[in-house]
């Protein structure tokens, strides 16, 4: 892990060869989320490019992030609350013991499934044509699966958002930690057809946002988890952040690569990645020693 008082952020450059350089970005995960980390790749080759090619560099202002904070503390999550606890009606949590290996007890495992190119294009076609979010149709999946896998009909997972919904002037542009959890429920798949199922799913996200801010104590009060457990057995991220990778490659004589790499830590029992560009890819890691909710 990195101290916080000592080594919060750091930058590594490595001289692989005479033009292929490596540039190790590591910061500690309450700096700064991963929409953040594109904002910075994107500044990153704008200033690069620039000075390598004697271009005056560009500095526009951003919003101060006291803006944020200030927002934050005038912000009342009655209402908020108020959604999640209708939307939460008669929710009884689940266990994710019977479906988890038995040899990773204490232990992280991370699998990965990559979509090719061919199958993340129509994966996007099917999704453009139906008016719905990749995203939606991926936690759609994972929601059946897990309905499929434990014998229930009612599951809720946590899903991680952006938090740049918010109505701050260019949020959207911000660098800091924005991100949120969020309940996403899934039930009664049998009495829909698959396409109507992951349209409400799209329309449950949609409903969602601008109640991202909300007391996770009296949410776990009111579907009677303990203070001490988590409220997620699973968590989905769907990561597309906005880094222009074309752009990273579009000239002859600088070329970027851009990577990913993540601390295995695992935040719940079970978490799944979507990496959602030019390729789709998942990520599942999974562990058992985490308590279960209830």
């Amino acid at each position: 892990g990195m101290d916080l008082e000592k080594v919060p952020f750091r930058v590594t450059v490595v001289r692989k060869s005479k033009d292929i350089y490596y540039m190790l970005i590591s910061h500690h995960h309450i700096l700064y989320d991963g929409w953040s980390n594109s904002l910075l790749i994107n500044r990153f080759y704008e200033i690069y490019s620039a000075l390598i090619n004697d271009k005056e560099i560009t500095v526009s202002k951003q919003t101060d992030a006291s803006t944020y904070f200030d927002y934050l503390k005038n912000y009342s999550v009655e209402n908020s609350n108020a959604y999640w606890k209708d939307y939460l009606k008669n929710y009884h949590a689940f266990s994710l013991t019977k479906i988890l290996p038995e040899d990773v007890e204490n232990s992280v495992n991370i699998e990965k499934k990559l979509f090719r190119k061919e199958e993340s294009e129509t994966i996007k076609r099917f999704c453009k044509h139906n008016g719905i979010t990749p995203a939606a149709l991926l936690f759609a999946v994972l929601g059946l699966c897990l309905q499929k896998s434990l014998n229930c009909t009612d599951i809720m997972i946590g899903t991680t958002v952006s938090g740049r919904n918010l109505p701050i002037r260019d949020i959207d542009q911000m660098v800091g930690l924005f991100i949120q959890t969020i309940p996403l429920r899934f039930q009664n798949y049998t009495e829909k057809s698959f396409l109507n199922f992951v349209r409400q799913v799209n329309i449950d996200i949609i409903n969602s946002s601008g109640n991202e801010i909300y007391s996770t104590a009296d949410i776990k009060r009111y579907l009677g988890v303990s203070a001490e457990k988590e409220l997620f057995e699973v968590i989905a991220v769907a990561e597309n952040y906005p880094i222009d990778t074309r752009k990273l490659s579009s000239q002859e004589d600088f070329q970027i690569q851009y990577h990913m790499s993540y601390d295995k830590k695992s935040a719940a029992p079970l978490c799944v990645e979507f990496r959602i560009f030019k390729e789709i890819e998942v990520y599942f890691k999974y562990q058992k020693n985490k308590g279960a909710s209830g």
